[in-house]
């Protein structure tokens, strides 16, 4: 999700049932979330889906060369923000990921500057 959000240091349910299934969870917050403060966030605006993105790919390749885990077994996932994020590194970077599961995605532009609760990043210069 995001980019007004961010992952905490608390138990998360869904998570806990994929590393039980064997799965291996990176969750990344990205520059932009909130958890960085207004700066970060405001760093975002104009970089949407390239700094977020590449701030993701960094955190997954950092991973895969720890050789914690399969390069060829790795999969996106996201919803909202990052939905639109899995998309777009299954996109930019589609030997890096397997497959990829995007649930909800924020890349209908036109729908969200009507419906949006964060116009200000579907619509330059709102």
């Amino acid at each position: 999700g995001g980019p007004h959000s961010c992952y905490m240091s608390d138990f998360m349910v869904g998570n806990a049932a994929l590393c039980l299934l064997g799965f291996a969870v990176l969750s990344v917050n990205y520059r932009g979330s909130i958890g960085f403060g207004q700066a970060s966030i405001d760093a975002l605006l104009g970089n949407v889906g390239t700094m977020d993105v590449h701030d993701v790919q960094e955190a997954a390749v950092h991973v895969i060369q720890s050789g914690v885990v399969d390069s060829a077994r790795i999969v996106v996932h996201g919803g909202s923000h990052g939905g639109f994020l899995s998309a777009h590194l299954i996109g930019q970077f589609p030997d890096s990921y397997m497959a990829a599961c995007v649930r909800n995605p924020a890349i209908g532009f036109p729908a969200m500057a009507e419906t949006s609760d964060i116009p200000d990043w579907s619509v330059p210069g709102y």
